[in-house]
């Protein structure tokens, strides 16, 4: 039986970007970002979603009917959710999707990490994100003995410098076929310094999560259950295991509906009703663009990156998203106490209309078609 893996995440979906950053060079510091989710209480997010029409939140309803006809027309289209003031005023399914369903989500998964990286600062597994590899797995395969001062900041800003091309057979998926997956990434040379230069890589990020996995001592699943998902009412989750770990790069199935929490507790500065789980200043660092460059793709304007998300300088005041191969999106507007999922059946796209094509649609569900019937 002949096997053949799938890119991961935005790799070959991004081939635009990837191209026009290389090379591109970090900031000294983080920019801002705003995050304040305005004067409405935060909601408790483990209690079930409010649901309401979308003209009681402000929408024209004509332009939101025309956006979810848009999104249905859309080939490969699985789900379209959005989110304002905390009520939930648009929920579609389509193709056999329905609300329970687990959607596999790419690399929406490196988010994930990300905001699993700031709990875990929190809860003391962590002391901080300048902690080296060498320091939390001293007995990792070390090729070389620089990779030893790669920390856990180059990972979240993909700026490890290691040797990597993540398009195409000598990327992801040779690394996801092969046999050891922390050797193959640590067997890569170092390019550049850590720190200087960023590199889209999910191998990487996937060793983040061994990172987090060996500093809690549990599995990811299990840790993102404990410090996540289990504050904010996810009952369910699905990630794709590699031997004795799990994908952090791009293994995670969620309910868009669950999905839509982790975007809200974002809009929320990181609340959930009266409990804070996650820090506002975390969040602040994690959505900001950390690099100098911009780039404009389909319907976005001025994409940068953070920790694990993309960021955008959008007209409405600053806009980030969790993104993952083939359409699956989390974005989120806080200027416009915005939170929109969207959802793709991303196998085999590559081989079809390609999958630059379906994200682009998608995104113009979300900018031209929701957020501009935002009255």
């Amino acid at each position: 039986m002949r096997i053949k893996a799938i890119g991961s995440g935005n790799a070959r979906a991004l081939n635009r970007i990837l191209i026009l950053l290389s090379g591109a060079m970090l900031l000294g510091g983080c920019g801002d970002s705003p995050t304040s989710p305005g004067p409405l209480p935060p909601v408790e997010l483990a209690e079930a979603w409010r649901e309401g029409p979308p003209a009681s939140e402000g929408f024209r309803s004509r332009e939101v009917e025309d956006a979810i006809s848009a999104a249905g027309a859309i080939p490969r289209m699985m789900s379209l959710l959005v989110v304002r003031n905390g009520t939930l005023v648009v929920e579609e399914y389509f193709r056999g999707n329905h609300a329970d369903s687990l959607n596999d989500l790419r690399s929406v998964t490196k988010s994930v990490v990300s905001t699993l990286t700031g709990v875990s600062i929190q809860a003391g597994y962590l002391t901080g994100l300048d902690q080296t590899l060498g320091e939390i797995l001293p007995d990792a395969p070390f090729h070389y003995p620089e990779q030893r001062a790669i920390s856990i900041r180059h990972l979240l800003t993909m700026s490890s410098g290691l040797d990597w091309f993540e398009r195409g057979a000598v990327g992801y998926n040779d690394w996801i076929l092969s046999e050891d997956r922390i050797e193959y990434l640590l067997s890569k040379r170092i390019l550049a310094p850590p720190g200087s230069t960023f590199n889209y890589n999910s191998a990487a990020v996937h060793l983040l999560g061994v990172v987090l996995e060996q500093a809690s001592g549990m599995p990811l699943p299990d840790l993102a259950d404990d410090l996540l998902f289990g504050p904010i009412g996810i009952p369910r989750s699905r990630w794709e295991p590699l031997g004795p770990h799990h994908n952090g790069g791009a293994g995670i199935d969620l309910r868009p509906r669950d999905l839509a929490r982790i975007g809200q507790l974002f809009l929320q500065n990181g609340w959930s009703g009266e409990r804070q789980i996650l820090s506002e200043s975390w969040i602040r660092q994690a959505t900001a663009p950390v690099f100098s460059w911009r780039v404009n793709y389909g319907a976005l304007r001025a994409v940068s990156y953070g920790f694990l998300w993309w960021t955008e300088d959008s007209p409405w005041g600053g806009a980030y998203m969790a993104w993952g191969f083939g359409g699956q999106f989390l974005f989120v507007l806080p200027a416009l106490n915005m939170v929109v999922v969207a959802t793709t059946e991303w196998r085999g796209v590559s081989a079809d209309e390609g999958s630059d094509a379906v994200e682009e649609a998608v995104l113009g569900v979300i900018v031209n078609g929701l957020v501009r019937a935002v009255r």
